[in-house]
């Protein structure tokens, strides 16, 4: 906690100087904390009140995503945040990507969150469902999502194998990307991390949507599993999803089970080395083993 309080007044005074060429800053305080980033709440002449996304650190190194640069997710939730908005998803207004001397940071509208009502999940779903029809892709990194997940399945599994002590036994790679690929998927933008914390809400609909840096291009089921292994896809989201049903008929069931059990392997990793949370990582990898067995009796 220590640690934590004094990076965030370590960023909070280079903020303040990196800033200064930018724009003119009446006020500045830390708002939110999250996993990789520290958002800030500014009031600034130019633009009024805004909120500045600055990772905690430029290099990075985690269980679930091994090193990379910070600066990457940055670009990413710039690039991405404008295509969605040119599509009409909902989306805060970006001012300015910055890559300074000491920190990195996106300067967004700060939008005002409305406290104390129910969360919109239909609205949720609906907003979902938007952009899984938006045929028109972003310029990403051209890699199969598929041979991403298929990796990332087995490399996140034997990490988790050695910080606990179990054996998981998992198909090959080539066997995970074969049954993977054993239907036509669809291309579409995937955020990949939808939940309550990454929405802004008003009037019981969806504001924005923010926080794009696990975004790839995918199968809009793989999103769904997700939100399923989250623990959101409920009566009120499937609701406002259009053909949330013709949706799942598409995929077999074992790619449904890859597609859930690539989620709740990295959230195990995140509860068990990053989140202090050894209850929810008990109730994750109770998940993770009824879906590694159902995965293996496939096989």
């Amino acid at each position: 906690m220590i640690e934590f309080e004094l990076r965030t007044r370590e960023l909070l005074a280079i903020l303040k100087q990196e800033l200064v060429p930018l724009c003119t800053v009446i006020d500045l305080t830390p708002h939110a904390y999250g996993v990789e980033n520290c958002v800030f709440r500014a009031v600034t002449e130019e633009w009024g009140e805004v909120a500045v996304k600055v990772p905690w650190y430029r290099k990075v190194k985690n269980a679930n995503d091994g090193k990379f640069n910070s600066i990457d997710g940055l670009v990413k939730e710039y690039k991405l945040t404008m295509h969605c908005s040119k599509h009409g998803i909902p989306v805060p207004l970006i001012h300015k990507l910055h890559k300074g001397d000491k920190i990195d940071f996106i300067i967004q509208e700060f939008i005002v969150a409305e406290s104390g009502s129910s969360f919109p999940y239909e609205d949720m779903g609906r907003v979902t469902s938007s952009l899984h029809e938006i045929q028109d892709l972003p310029d990403l990194n051209p890699f199969d999502a598929h041979t991403i997940i298929s990796n990332r399945i087995i490399e996140r599994t034997k990490t988790l194998e050695k910080l606990k002590g179990v054996h998981l036994p998992m198909p090959s790679v080539q066997e995970n990307i074969a049954a993977l690929n054993s239907f036509e998927p669809k291309n579409r933008l995937l955020h990949m991390d939808i939940r309550p914390a990454n929405i802004i809400m008003h009037s019981s609909q969806v504001k924005a949507i923010f926080d794009w840096t696990n975004a790839l291009i995918g199968d809009p089921v793989l999103e769904l599993m997700r939100i399923k292994s989250y623990g959101y896809l409920n009566d009120d989201f499937i609701k406002g999803y259009r053909n949330y049903f013709g949706e799942l008929s598409r995929v077999p069931q074992l790619v449904q089970w890859l597609y859930q059990y690539d989620t709740t392997v990295m959230l195990a990793l995140l509860f068990l080395t990053e989140i202090d949370a050894p209850e929810q990582f008990e109730l994750t990898f109770e998940s993770l083993l009824r879906l590694h067995g159902s995965i293996k009796n496939k096989f």
